[in-house]
């Protein structure tokens, strides 16, 4: 008897299994720049990502603020037939509403848009023209 239910208890345990994989079937990390478009490869299926702003407050190097303040991008994103546009931030401010990672669920797949970074970093009395601006987004679908 006891084997027995040793042996339910194991055959129970083998079937559970969470939906979700430990890894995510596609991941993109990427320098995206403001105004322009991109089609990224996520598994079976293709994501369109267009960047239609990115937004500068952080405080400039070489200068002394009461508050860091932050970077942004508002993009649009096509999954499948469904296009969402949304922003996000970094560092992220959920009380602000102000959030790192977006996420997005299509026919059953989850996409995440977060922001990494914006470079260049701000920089007071620098010489030389700063570079255009990219946003470092990481995109993960599972």
């Amino acid at each position: 008897m006891k084997n027995l239910l040793l042996l339910l208890l194991l055959a129970f345990m083998v079937s559970c299994k969470d939906d979700r994989p430990d890894e995510p079937l596609s991941q993109d990390e990427g320098k995206y720049r403001n105004g322009e478009s991109y089609r990224i490869s996520a598994g079976d299926q293709a994501i369109n990502l267009n960047i239609l702003k990115i937004m500068e407050s952080r405080c400039s190097s070489g200068v002394e603020c009461i508050w860091h303040g932050y970077a942004g991008v508002k993009f649009e994103i096509g999954i499948g037939t469904e296009t969402f546009t949304d922003s996000v931030f970094t560092p992220g401010y959920p009380h602000m509403k102000l959030f790192n990672t977006r996420e997005f669920t299509v026919n059953g797949k989850t996409t995440s848009v977060t922001l990494k970074d914006v470079t260049p970093y701000p920089c007071y009395q620098c010489k030389n023209i700063p570079p255009k601006q990219e946003a470092i987004i990481e995109i993960k679908q599972w």
